[in-house]
């Protein structure tokens, strides 16, 4: 029995390692091939900068298609922003220079501070629409009659490599989110009631920090990727307020288990051993 025990415990690592490299070559597999489509598509098309698609699809191409969806609506949102304040301000100051260089830093000001205040792809979003307008409107400001042209060519080329992307990853080795947002969920509870557990089994004060620290870092991993998963399906959509409540009341449990911790933490080393006997029963 213990012979049959170790060769299962020799062979666990094998088949997890096995598990990633097929994960990793399935996703190295799709990236090629949505560079090869966006590549093959921007040249059938006549487009200036073929690799302006293939970064694209570089950028954008995530393990999982809900995160591919998401990142592509708001890389698209970011580009489309950058490119219209691009040709307003082309507009207003094609002969001013320095009123175009101060509005442009306005700009750029105005979606760092974006990005400093939002999280994620919205973040992602505000960053892509400030640099944008450097890449779209610097040269419109030595050829003013080229912008729409320069404008138009952009949006193709990112357009190009977002649908090259998302076609892939739907079509190809589709990878849900809902399944691994589900176990993720009930691997907290565990994870959570098992440090519970931890607690109360112990006499002194010992402090769980690098326990509790995995388990915030799990809950904003979480938290990540359900924000992520509202273009992924209905269900998705339909959970997403049900898991952020959920996520949220995670994460305000966690700050409690810490202060109370803490608190116990001083108890034992004030030697007031009866109060923390009393909230460890």
């Amino acid at each position: 029995m213990n012979t049959l025990r170790h060769l299962v415990m020799m062979r666990s690592p094998r088949t997890i390692l096995g598990k990633e490299e097929a994960a990793i070559l399935s996703h190295v597999f799709k990236m090629l091939l949505a560079c090869f489509m966006a590549l093959w598509s921007s040249l059938f098309l006549e487009l200036d900068q073929p690799r302006t698609a293939m970064v694209t699809v570089s950028i954008v191409m995530q393990a999982h298609s809900g995160m591919v969806l998401t990142k592509s609506y708001y890389r698209m949102l970011g580009t489309v922003a950058g490119i219209l304040a691009s040709l307003v301000l082309v507009a207003l100051f094609a002969q001013d220079r320095e009123a175009f260089l101060v509005s442009m830093a306005l700009w750029i000001g105005l979606c760092t501070a974006g990005s400093m205040i939002l999280r994620d792809h919205q973040s992602y979003a505000f960053v892509l629409a400030g640099y944008t307008l450097c890449i779209v409107g610097l040269p419109s400001t030595l050829h003013p009659e080229m912008t729409f042209d320069i404008a138009m060519s952009r949006v193709s080329e990112i357009m190009v490599g977002l649908a090259c992307a998302t076609l892939v990853s739907e079509l190809v080795f589709p990878k849900r989110m809902a399944t691994i947002i589900l176990e993720m969920t009930r691997r907290r509870f565990i994870d959570f009631s098992f440090l519970l557990q931890k607690t109360a089994s112990r006499s002194s004060g010992t402090k769980h920090t690098p326990e509790l620290v995995r388990l915030m870092n799990d809950i904003y991993r979480l938290e990540s990727l359900r924000s992520s998963s509202g273009l992924e399906s209905d269900q998705s959509r339909t959970y997403r307020l049900k898991l952020g409540l959920l996520n949220t009341e995670f994460m305000a449990v966690s700050t409690t288990f810490h202060a109370l911790n803490q608190f116990m933490a001083r108890q034992y080393a004030g030697s007031f051993l009866l109060t923390a006997n009393a909230l460890t029963q």
